[in-house]
């Protein structure tokens, strides 16, 4: 049947305002409830080789069954554990192939877990990006039919979430209080899922934080989280606490059955958890892509000897939702506590509608001009099992303990916080960050700058003279070595025999005085480290407070603007401790990437959050940018993958975006032409990183192409061969 040029218009949206994939009507018919579906899997582990781990042909058919037993869903979700700490290179691409490429049709998202933050490159988070697709810092949150999801991953160490992070999620839930939350991270929070061999391993150390957040916001319905490889759903006060089971790992061993109150855990079944939510409840349920089962209706025959109960595997909250089908699609990303001057990178990997679409932008006022992680000691957790005692963002050299108490089951209280230092010939060395990490900095830092550490202590006798030492590291991503530029220490000071804090400033010297190379990107940081040496004492020595801040001679008011490549965005405005302030900024799509940074005066610190409304499509492995007919994707940010694959997924899941996915191909320029005679699409390969390339188009098969091969070709998919960088073309009448 021949198409016409109305027909086509209208599949692949080429008219005024329209882009490169077609508006389908919404699936659900008008007398068909609305809901959200999604699915989340957790601990793939690629790259493991234990006894309990899937290949990886069995993953890619567990990811098969769940996309063919829930055919309708919104969107996919990753917990972490994505590869294991050892992995190689191929295991990272096992990941983008059979997980996040195993739902090519989906919105996918993706929480970092434990093993990518010890992989063994300096800097995991750049890693965590590339391998996410994520547009700024691992935290970041997205809305899809009115409901809001958020990623809380913990960096620094496996068991902590940052300040950074925790400032950024109170104004992220503060902007969307009105919509129903459910929060994603790794690890279990104190006191909901079981936490098996280890508190301080399972445990988030800082989870009263949380506890606290979650309480302040009755939006928040779910904490869902992995690591633990079980299958588990508490619920507690309205909040659901999930354990997302495993798509990879070790298996949950049989004797925790019994040792937990007779629960099954999903032993040897391969799965993830449904979330079904509709306007009146949230449910979620436990699935077996081994059995292709809910678990809450396993036989004992399907458990196997683990056996246990199954039915706390199944569960609704009822309350009413922000379910909305016709609600803007969103993402929101930013940096918490970003330091005056300094800039943070950022990719585009959503396209926002040029029409519709709007951004932006969220300031605040963090609760304190401190830049080190945990330096009240606060967090921590008690040795148990394997694991610990662990004070996240630190190390100790000496003994010592954190200054708590604990429970029945171990459970730690802050009723007397602070590091004890017991009596010792040796004296103590404090770090942080902690172990080699201190080698590769961690603390982003501005040249031209200048920072004092303050310690508070107190002990029965005269407190010993300390000496502090930083060191600071060019961020060079995924460099196995950051170089160390930097080097600055102090003599041994001496406490003033009535005081009980010490301090001492440096300075950061100008980048020209910090190397002799080619100065980095505008969005390179210098990333410090500072240790802290105490010689011998007999006498136990409690540290109660550690300080890390930029010195500012400025005491004007505060206030702060952000800049987007060198750019302001807009005028100054007041910082405010409670409301954050409001600010709308144009849709600018023309950048596949952009450094951003906060200037400030009165202050050092702002948290910052840019919303986008309005998206139309997410880009995974590359940024796109757009500017007026002309889409430009790449290049891929990871060469993790042999097949080097870009997808290009448009929003709601299940409308046909016309260039679906790229294949060995650099960068490419797509442009639309509506000629009355001969609407097409027109590709330019600008380069190939093999032989071959290869582009997939959806929809009914193109009349003609030029300039590649047609390999395949069904009545709603296309795949062209290219040998050569240069304009293929697909027309359709």
């Amino acid at each position: 049947m021949r198409m016409t040029r109305r027909a086509f218009v209208k599949l692949t949206g080429l008219g005024t305002g329209g882009l490169y994939f077609s508006r389908k009507v919404e699936a659900q018919a008008k007398n068909t409830a609305p809901k959200l579906e999604a699915f989340i899997v957790s601990d793939a582990h690629l790259g493991w080789d234990g006894k309990d781990q899937p290949s990886v042909q069995e993953q890619k058919e567990a990811m098969s069954t769940i996309l063919n037993r829930f055919p309708d869903l919104d969107l996919f979700i990753d917990t972490g554990d994505a590869h294991h700490g050892n992995a190689q290179k191929q295991d990272w691409g096992h990941w983008l192939d059979v997980i996040a490429g195993g739902c090519p049709r989906l919105p996918f998202y993706y929480t970092s877990g434990n093993h990518e933050m010890k992989w063994g490159l300096h800097n995991a988070e750049k890693h965590i990006g590339k391998l996410g697709s994520l547009s700024c810092r691992p935290y970041y949150s997205y809305d899809l039919k009115g409901i809001h999801f958020v990623s809380v991953p913990q960096l620094i160490r496996v068991n902590y979430v940052t300040e950074e992070t925790l400032d950024w999620l109170r104004l992220d839930l503060e902007v969307h209080r009105d919509k129903t939350t459910i929060l994603l991270s790794h690890n279990e929070l104190r006191g909901t899922t079981e936490y098996f061999d280890s508190i301080a391993y399972r445990q988030v150390a800082n989870s009263n934080q949380l506890f606290q957040l979650i309480e302040q916001n009755p939006q928040v319905v779910a904490w869902c989280h992995g690591h633990n490889h079980t299958y588990e759903i508490v619920k507690k006060g309205n909040v659901l606490y999930v354990s997302n089971g495993r798509i990879g790992g070790f298996s949950p061993p049989t004797h925790w059955v019994k040792e937990y109150g007779n629960k099954s855990f999903g032993r040897d079944h391969l799965g993830g958890i449904y979330i079904l939510v509709t306007r009146d409840a949230v449910t979620i349920r436990g699935f077996s892509a081994t059995a292709n089962k809910f678990l809450s209706e396993l036989t004992e025959e399907e458990l196997g000897p683990a056996g246990g109960t199954v039915d706390h595997l199944s569960q609704k909250r009822k309350v009413e939702t922000s379910l909305e089908p016709s609600q803007p699609v969103s993402h929101c990303f930013g940096v918490g506590r970003a330091l005056h001057g300094l800039p943070f990178e950022t990719f585009r990997h959503h396209l926002l509608d040029e029409k519709k679409g709007s951004r932006t932008l969220y300031l605040t006022k963090p609760k304190d001009e401190d830049l080190i992680e945990n330096g009240d000691f606060t967090s921590y957790t008690v040795k148990s099992g394997q694991f610990g005692p662990w004070i996240p963002a630190w190390g100790v050299e000496g003994p010592h303990s954190p200054g708590s108490t604990t429970g029945p089951k171990g459970e730690e209280s802050n009723e007397d916080p602070g590091l004890f230092l017991s009596p010792s010939q040796e004296g103590h060395r404090l770090e942080t960050p902690h172990g080699a990490s201190r080698h590769s900095g961690y603390y982003p830092a501005s040249a031209d700058a200048s920072y004092r550490v303050k310690l508070k202590a107190q002990s029965e006798e005269t407190l010993p003279p300390v000496r502090f030492e930083v060191e600071g590291f060019l961020d060079q991503g995924e460099a196995r070595q950051n170089p160390k530029i930097f080097h600055e220490q102090s003599s041994e000071l001496s406490f003033d025999p009535s005081a009980s804090t010490l301090e001492w400033a440096f300075s950061v010297p100008p980048w020209n005085h910090l190397t002799n190379e080619s100065l980095p990107s505008p969005a390179t940081p210098i990333l410090l480290s500072i240790l802290i040496l105490i010689p011998s004492h007999e006498k136990e020595l409690r540290i109660d407070n550690i300080e890390f801040c930029l010195v500012q001679d400025d005491t004007s008011p505060e206030k702060a603007a952000l800049w987007e490549n060198g750019t302001p965005l807009h005028e100054r405005v007041q910082l405010r401790n409670e409301d954050p302030v409001r600010l709308p900024l144009p849709v600018r799509q023309e950048n596949i990437s952009s450094s951003f940074e906060v200037r400030t005066e009165g202050s050092s610190k702002v948290t910052w959050l840019i919303q986008e409304q309005g998206i139309l499509l997410q880009a995974r492995n590359a940024p796109v940018a757009r500017q007026g007919n002309q889409l430009t994707v790449g290049p891929l940010r990871s060469d993790y993958s042999p097949r080097e694959e870009v997808l290009l997924v448009p929003f709601p899941a299940g409308e046909d975006f016309h260039v679906h996915s790229l294949r060995h191909i650099q960068g490419a320029r797509i442009e639309r032409e509506g000629k009355e005679a001969s609407p097409c699409l027109r590709i330019e390969v600008q380069q190939l990183s093999k032989e071959e390339g290869e582009i997939e188009l959806w929809g009914p098969p193109p009349k003609k192409v030029q300039g590649a091969e047609v390999a395949e070709s069904t009545s709603d998919r296309t795949v062209l061969k290219v040998r050569e960088p240069g304009w293929v073309e697909a027309a359709y009448i």
